[in-house]
């Protein structure tokens, strides 16, 4: 099927400011049929406004089109000046070049490069099996390899629907690999490889593959041939901070995707507002910023139920749910660059804010303009205040709130019983608000979405401060960095498995690997690009070498900004935290003391001591003094501040040991960690969360050998230090602060 084709249309890109005046053809794609996403075109309209200009190879004008104009969303009053075009242009038969003009301006031109000839004889592989990846399919044409001017489009059709899905556009050779988990509930699938050449395209093979037994795959006269199949695309996420520039092709093509996403509709599953729902939401904070018009409806119920309000905290599930839901974002936004012009091989950048010099917002999110100088850039967000209410705006991670002690801890499923929590968390079911965190989850995810959010009071609105997108789980996946914190999350799990491949390994229960839905509970789900549902499982997202992307560094962060005296491994002592072997034999978690009563946090913070039990004081003491028996867990100290209620999210607090000085001299101190309150509003509210708030578990063993080891102490004083002052109105309250140990 390799003669030449002639073609009726082109679909033509491009994107236009019309306050500026300033506007580009991104790309122009032979077609032999109107596409779906774009408006027909008027015949030879006014010479106003935006014109796309048909010329021939002399410059003589064949026809003029009036595209259809689809601006980016803008926040209250803002008078909309940035739109995409997508439009079906019919080719005339001399057609040469087309030209983007504005009010008779020309801003833009495309015309195609001179495409070699030479002819593919060569027979097209379709469905060959991946090695090691059965679910993975390979297409292509050996041999072939990049022409100028030629570019080729993928495109497939399950059995169970009735339009063609693009999978590839512009891809520079004809390589490429079909996963058969992005057409669920499909038996086969009928593939089709079309080659462009300027104006014009060819189908190089169009083929029907059974899925279940990769029936059609081998083209018919290569049966038994060593035929070789083509490498799996992985795709690089990278540095964001180390792209090459602050607007890097990246970021610049992320912009634009985000910015063609916020102009959908809340209810299409794949606009922006769509994906951040599935994250968290709440009506009133969504109006309130403009996000939501009170009238506009929400997605229907079968599709709240089944997409909305999933993401896992307080939860084992939380780093696999989080993986899944990057995983489809990501292939989103890759589309979204691939429909306007952009690479195929765009890849979500990830944010390492414990790189030296790293820890503030990337320019490119700071900044309210494009490069070009004009507004209306969609990374930026209003609501993202930072750390500092007396700087709004001007975010970054103060170093001393964060850190990477959860790369040190070995066990991925901790205890909810006041014991450490984990890495990865404490076994639950389907959890949209747990009331513990995982280590990593706890510290620094927690954390940078509290800095990075900030809040704000409005007066009239409301007595108590209100969030930062980032700051609370039902807005965070309104602003377009929490996708790059998240990615760096993500790094950082693969990371620790990394880093002790012997020990830090993810749960090999079924009930984790197979995820609620074994349960009988909500299963995880996310739409794909075309707005298919794909259902993925923890078991899934822990085979890492399975998926199709990887990150360009998987170090930690510097030791110095992380506060780590090298790289994490079992048995290291991080700041304020202990050094112990991996943990084995069953854990045994006792109350060593705790507070009188409840704790209120205001202004800058708070402070209380823990009064020790003499017998359970001298008991930590003599194991720490001996170490563990054979086969026993080594002692661990932990702190707990249970059941802490309020209404900020945006509040980090900083926790600081005491104990008096020795002849009336000051109190010494140490650093033992630090909370972010990131979810506590939704917890302390019973109408929407368990009403009992939130508790957290900080590994003080290092800092309490040097205060109380030795046995004498009577108590522990507990300080509280708030990064940014904390408003008597939003009422944070600790229920309890108890010290306890952990061992055999």
């Amino acid at each position: 099927m390799s003669e030449h084709q002639g073609d009726t249309f082109v679909h033509v890109i491009a994107n236009i400011d019309t306050e500026t005046g300033k506007g580009s053809i991104r790309y122009v794609l032979p077609s032999r049929q109107r596409t779906s996403s774009a408006g027909r075109a008027a015949a030879n309209p006014p010479d106003n406004q935006v014109r796309l200009v048909l010329l021939d190879a002399a410059g003589t004008v064949l026809g003029r089109v009036q595209p259809e104009l689809r601006f980016e969303a803008c926040h209250g009053d803002e008078k909309p000046t940035r739109a995409i075009i997508q439009q079906d242009v019919e080719v005339p038969a001399a057609l040469s070049e087309i030209d983007l003009e504005y009010r008779g301006q020309k801003l833009d031109a495309f015309r195609p490069e001179r495409a070699t000839s030479e002819a593919i004889e060569e027979s097209v592989t379709f469905g060959l099996p991946l090695p090691g990846h059965p679910d993975k399919l390979t297409l292509g044409t050996p041999g072939i390899g990049q022409r100028a001017g030629v570019t080729y489009l993928i495109q497939a059709k399950p059995n169970n629907a009735a339009q063609w899905q693009t999978l590839a556009v512009g891809q520079p050779t004809p390589q490429f690999v079909v996963d058969k988990n992005q057409f669920p509930g499909a038996a086969s699938l009928e593939v089709r490889i079309t080659q462009n050449t300027g104006f014009q395209s060819r189908t190089l093979d169009q083929r029907t593959i059974e899925l279940a037994t990769n029936r059609g795959a081998v083209p018919e006269g290569l049966g038994g041939a060593n035929i070789g199949a083509a490498a799996a695309v992985t795709h690089v996420r990278r540095n964001v901070w180390e792209l090459g520039g602050d607007w890097a092709d990246p970021i610049l093509w992320y912009a634009r995707a985000v910015g063609a996403l916020r102009t959908k509709a809340i209810n299409d599953r794949t606009s922006w507002r769509f994906w951040a729902g599935m994250h968290g939401y709440h009506q009133g904070l969504w109006e309130f910023y403009g996000y939501k018009s009170a009238a506009e409806p929400i997605p229907t119920g079968a599709d709240f139920d089944k997409f909305w309000e999933q993401c896992q905290h307080g939860s084992w599930f939380f780093l696999p749910w989080h993986r899944g839901y990057l995983i489809g974002f990501e292939k989103l936004i890759r589309s979204t660059v691939q429909t306007l012009g952009g690479p195929a091989d765009w890849a979500l950048p990830y944010w390492n804010y414990f790189k030296a010099n790293q820890n503030g917002l990337p320019p490119a999110f700071g900044s309210p303009d494009w490069p070009d100088g004009q507004g209306n850039n969609p990374l930026f967000i209003e609501q993202r205040w930072g750390p500092d209410p007396q700087q709004p705006g001007n975010v970054f991670i103060p170093l001393d709130a964060v850190d990477l002690n959860a790369m040190t801890v070995p066990d991925f499923t901790g205890v909810a019983s006041g014991g450490d929590p984990g890495f990865g968390g404490v076994d639950t079911g389907f959890e949209h608000g747990g009331d513990t965190h995982g280590d990593l989850e706890s510290q620094p995810h927690d954390q940078v979405h509290g800095l990075v959010g900030g809040e704000k009071l409005f007066p009239g609105v409301s007595t108590r401060p209100l969030p930062g997108l980032m700051s609370a789980p039902q807005t965070a996946g309104l602003d377009p960095i929490f996708w790059l914190h998240h990615a760096n999350i993500d790094r950082l799990w693969e990371a620790w498995r990394r880093l002790d491949p012997a020990n830090n390994s993810d749960p090999q229960q079924a009930r984790w690997k197979d995820g609620p839905a074994s349960l009988g509970q909500r299963s995880f789900v996310v739409p794909l690009a075309n707005g298919t549902p794909w259902e993925f499982t923890p078991g899934q997202m822990s085979d890492f070498a399975s998926l199709d992307y990887t990150y360009s560094d998987f170090t930690p962060g510097d030791p110095l900004v992380a506060g780590m005296p090298g790289p994490a491994r079992p048995g290291a002592a991080l700041a304020g935290g202990a050094a112990m072997p991996p943990p084995r034999g069953p854990a045994t978690v006792e109350v060593v003391g705790a507070s009188s009563g409840p704790l209120p946090v205001t202004g800058a913070g708070a402070q209380t001591s823990v009064q020790l039990d003499a017998t359970m004081r001298d008991k930590v003491a003599a194991n720490l003094a001996s170490g563990p028996a054979p086969g026993a867990r080594a002692e661990t100290v932990l702190l707990n501040l249970e059941n802490v209620r309020g209404y900020s999210d945006a509040t980090v607090l900083k926790v600081y040991l005491e104990s008096p000085g020795p002849g009336g001299a000051p109190p010494i101190e140490r650093p033992v960690g630090s909370i972010g309150l990131f979810g506590v509003t939704k917890a302390t509210d019973p109408n929407v969360g368990r009403g009992e708030g939130l508790s957290y578990v900080l590994n003080i063993t290092k800092a309490y050998s040097e205060l109380a080891g030795s046995g004498n102490a009577d108590k522990i004083g507990v300080r509280l230090k708030a990064v940014a002052p904390v408003h008597d109105a939003a009422d944070v309250k600790i229920g309890r602060i108890s010290i306890v140990r952990q061992g055999g």
